[in-house]
């Protein structure tokens, strides 16, 4: 159909976005940090794989993502930074929950360069972080408690337009899609239909955290590293808000069950964070980045690597959830 066409080549534009953005990284990395930087990229792709398989990532987001290299480069330079609240706007536009998404990917490092930066900077960098936080802040708000796209939509209005639209008589599916995937913030709990999908959710959480306790246990000692290395307060609020800024997660894995979705954006967050850090060279985190990987080879990485490759053609297009 021309939409599974306009779907495919999206993926195709994304898949070369993605890996140009991350080769333009690696490029601007010093040469003592490129083999940590590509062990990191090496494990966060592979992991971030099984959260949720390729093909069947929601079209939006990648849209969002796109958008969101154009803002992280504009902020690495230091240049054009008039398009990052542009950006914004226009991702808060594609997807009302972007702020709760991958907003932090923008603002973080933006804040980051305000603390670090000289005066005359530092000024540029909060004026684009306001500029972006309001406008991002105003369309969210207008969204979700303002606008008429809500108004009037009921499980069977949705029911009905998705059976118009795909086809097919799939009611089942489509009331997982509507009770699982947004039932608590658009307020529909009608005969305790959502409690079996939130209950749901949670087993695939506690299944996921066990999965990823290698790779979270090294994100965790390597942000434990940098706070201690902190000599004063503001240090200690500018790696403080680096280290937790993917904590606006936290409210979509509650209120929505899209769990592989936000565990991509959580993989996509720490990722390319951490490649922010190597990229601008921040002395903390580059030490203990690297200190945390002393032991591990290129060749080890992929040892370690290879189960969760396995991994994510063995679920074959299925979301992580439905191993539960």
């Amino acid at each position: 159909s021309f939409y599974s066409k306009v779907q495919l080549i999206s993926m195709l534009v994304f898949t070369a976005a993605f890996f140009l953005f991350f080769i333009y990284l690696f490029r601007h990395i010093k040469k003592e940090n490129k083999k940590t930087a590509f062990i990191i990229g090496l494990f966060f792709i592979s992991f971030g794989g099984i959260a949720f398989y390729y093909l069947d990532w929601a079209e939006p987001d990648i849209y969002i993502l796109c958008l969101t290299f154009i803002s992280f480069i504009c902020i690495l330079k230091g240049r054009f930074l008039f398009i990052v609240p542009v950006n914004c706007a226009l991702s808060a536009m594609i997807h009302e929950g972007y702020p709760l998404m991958l907003f932090m990917l923008v603002m973080v490092p933006l804040f980051y360069k305000w603390l670090s930066a000289e005066k005359l900077s530092a000024d540029k960098y909060f004026f684009t972080l306001l500029v972006s936080g309001l406008v991002t802040s105003a369309l969210f708000i207008y969204f979700y408690f303002f606008s008429e796209v809500g108004k009037g939509v009921s499980l069977e209005y949705v029911q009905q337009r998705a059976l118009d639209l795909t086809k097919t008589d799939q009611k089942q599916n489509i009331e997982y899609l509507f009770f699982g995937g947004s039932a608590p913030m658009n307020g529909f709990w009608e005969n305790g239909k959502h409690t079996k999908y939130l209950l749901k959710d949670f087993v695939n959480i506690l299944m996921n955290i066990a999965l990823y306790l290698p790779i979270l246990y090294y994100i965790f000692k390597v942000k434990k590293d940098v706070l201690h290395k902190c000599e004063n307060a503001k240090e200690k609020i500018k790696y403080a808000v680096c280290s937790l800024g993917f904590a606006f997660l936290a409210i979509l894995f509650l209120s929505h069950t899209d769990t592989g979705r936000w565990l991509n954006d959580f993989w996509l967050y720490e990722l390319f964070i951490f490649m922010f850090m190597l990229v601008t060279g921040d002395k903390y985190f580059t030490e203990s980045l690297k200190d945390n990987l002393k032991s591990i080879t290129t060749a080890k990485a992929f040892l370690l690597c290879a189960p969760y490759f396995m991994l994510s053609f063995a679920i074959n297009k299925q979301w992580i959830n439905l191993l539960t």
